[in-house]
């Protein structure tokens, strides 16, 4: 990003700070050589614990750091020199906040114009906000699949109003946000190129239901590579599972042999502790609600009791 005229590179560290270094502009004279802090000029600035992606903008010079709290934090630019931070005291507080993906962001992209940004999240959507209203929250636009980790990376076209993302599904999709016309016209091929669509190679016709979507072909190609380990994890369960019960039944064997004072119950042979604790609270709670229901059935049979009595042994002169 460029600050004040000169070019800055700014990153996020592990150790809760934003470092930001001036990019020579000049070629230097020996490579080898590390460059000079005065001419670097390192500076930091400590933000909150878990942030992990910095966002900048380079017309603006907005910074923006985004975390394991799921929120999109303004701060401004380092001016601290690492001798003058102090790792023990709590960050200054944010300019803004703002609330982002809800699961973590995993990448961002600004667009030609500045004009928006687009973030993309573990969740598979994509935020897309006005540079000049960053705060406004966003509608999501829901694309990848979730449990393949979202959106991987993504990227604003260069001559259309288009984003590009990607994401660990294996599926590539393009999303139209206004603005710039996309062009109608048809994409011609440079002179001289190779690349014609005349040159591609005819592909034999394939019956409907043979298609496969590509993530299903990709979730079938790992299943298959994975099938041994199944297999292995599936037979060391089941090999598990058996030298248990070879135990517990031995254990049975032996408690019957013992002594009536030293043989124990056979509850103390359970082994799922927690359901069987699960299934003694069910129980208790549904004797609670049995007595419950009964006590208002004894209730409501006393009530008819003293109305019939009220109304014929109590009103009798002569009992």
């Amino acid at each position: 990003m460029a600050v004040d005229g000169v070019m800055k590179v700014v990153t996020v560290l592990s150790n809760n700070l934003i470092g930001a270094a001036t990019i020579p502009t000049k070629a230097a004279s020996n490579r080898m050589i590390p460059m000079p802090a005065e001419e670097a000029n390192i500076l930091y600035r400590k933000i909150d614990k878990g942030s992990n992606l910095c966002i900048t903008n380079e017309v603006t010079g907005d910074l923006f750091v985004s975390g394991d709290d799921r929120l999109l934090k303004k701060y401004d630019f380092p001016t601290e020199k690492i001798d003058q931070i102090d790792i023990k005291r709590a960050p200054p507080p944010p300019i803004e906040e703002h609330t982002s993906h809800p699961i973590g962001t995993t990448t961002w992209d600004v667009s030609k114009e500045f004009k928006f940004m687009a973030t993309g999240g573990k969740d598979g959507s994509i935020f897309l906000r006005h540079i000049n209203n960053v705060g406004q929250q966003p509608q999501p636009i829901k694309g990848h699949a979730m449990f393949s980790g979202g959106v991987g990376t993504l990227c604003f076209s260069q001559s259309r109003s288009i984003i590009y993302t990607a994401g660990g599904d294996g599926a590539i999709m393009a999303w139209n946000f206004g603005g710039k016309p996309n062009p109608s016209d048809p994409i011609t091929f440079p002179s001289g190129s190779n690349t014609h669509l005349t040159n591609l190679p005819e592909l034999a016709r394939v019956p409907g239901h043979q298609i496969k979507l590509y993530k299903q072909i990709l979730r079938e190609e790992f299943e298959r590579k994975e099938a041994n380990a199944k297999l292995e994890f599936k037979d060391m369960l089941v090999s598990d599972l058996s030298k248990i019960k070879d135990k517990l039944l031995a254990l049975l064997a032996e408690n019957e042999r013992v002594t009536d004072i030293e043989r124990l119950e056979r509850d103390e042979f359970i082994i799922d502790v927690d359901r069987k604790n699960r299934v003694e609270t069910e129980g208790e709670k549904e004797c609670e609600d049995i007595r419950k229901e009964a006590e208002k059935t004894v209730l409501r049979l006393e009530l008819l009791r003293d109305r019939v009595k009220q109304s014929t042994w109590d009103t009798m002169e002569i009992q």
